[in-house]
């Protein structure tokens, strides 16, 4: 893993227990990785994490599932090329 990927990771999980708890861990990580993880929609400015950030987190096997369990379903489709 690279040391970018392994500070924004460790980052994420740092801002996640901020919001939770309201304790800063501090870290230190790459210039920028906090502002990094803002354009990517994972953090707000203001250190807090966003769901996007809890959902990626829960994808890599790092937390819980951010979105309530759904009754309902949306089919997508997606067209195929030459069809009407």
């Amino acid at each position: 893993m690279s040391l970018k990927r392994a500070d924004q990771i460790a980052l994420l999980k740092v801002v996640r227990d901020f919001t939770d708890t309201g304790k800063w861990n501090g870290m230190f990580t790459y210039p920028n990785c906090g502002w990094d993880l803002c354009q990517s929609g994972l953090v707000t400015e203001d250190k807090k994490i966003t769901t996007a950030g809890r959902a990626a987190l829960y994808l890599m096997g790092e937390g819980d599932d951010p979105l309530p369990e759904s009754k309902a379903s949306q089919e997508f489709a997606i067209p195929v090329e030459g069809s009407a």
